[in-house]
């Protein structure tokens, strides 16, 4: 008599890889759905590379638990990585936690096509005067790493003052994401 009670363990052990796979799946193509209709608000439509497939997603648990629809509340592109970053939440629910999901891109969306989207904090200012900064200073053969200061204010591509504080000379380097730069010598 324990064979058929073995034999149904083994199969239900078997199927729950998949049926997470399918659940997984499912909101991968939540999402998907989601960016799709914020974008389509807007008049813009997603780059080809986006598939629910590609998407990937950090979520509380049970934020798909029901069928509420997903809110995409900001977007902001990495080109140092060449991730697209969406910020979510679910529709209508205030008090809803937020979550990210990401994926593999080769160019931004604007984030002013998504209604709700709002420019990150990294497209508004990088780089400030009241933080330090790390300088990545690199020639063809070599690299170093400095901490900086910042004379000016920047956004990710510009270019800007910083000063070194250990011997106070001051150098161009061009922002490259939050608190960091990069220059070449």
């Amino acid at each position: 008599m324990q064979k058929p009670l073995a034999l149904a363990i083994l199969v239900l052990g078997s199927l729950l890889p998949w049926c997470t796979m399918c659940a997984a799946e499912n909101q991968q193509a939540k999402l998907w759905f989601a960016l799709r209709a914020a974008a389509a608000r807007r008049g813009a439509t997603l780059p080809e590379e986006i598939w629910p497939e590609s998407i990937h997603f950090s979520a509380p648990e049970g934020m798909f638990d029901n069928d509420a629809p997903m809110e995409v509340r900001a977007i902001s592109f990495d080109p140092a990585l060449h991730q697209l970053r969406f910020r979510f939440r679910l529709a209508g629910n205030a008090a809803a936690p937020w979550f990210y999901a990401w994926c593999e891109s080769s160019k931004p969306i604007d984030a002013g096509q998504v209604e709700g989207a709002r420019p990150s904090r990294e497209a508004q200012t990088a780089v400030s005067t009241r933080r330090l900064a790390i300088l990545n200073l690199h020639s063809d053969n070599s690299l170093a790493t400095l901490q900086v200061r910042p004379l000016e204010a920047g956004v990710i591509g510009q270019s800007i003052r910083v000063r070194i504080p250990s011997n106070g000379h001051t150098l161009r380097a061009r922002v490259t994401g939050t608190d960091t730069l990069e220059a070449q010598f």
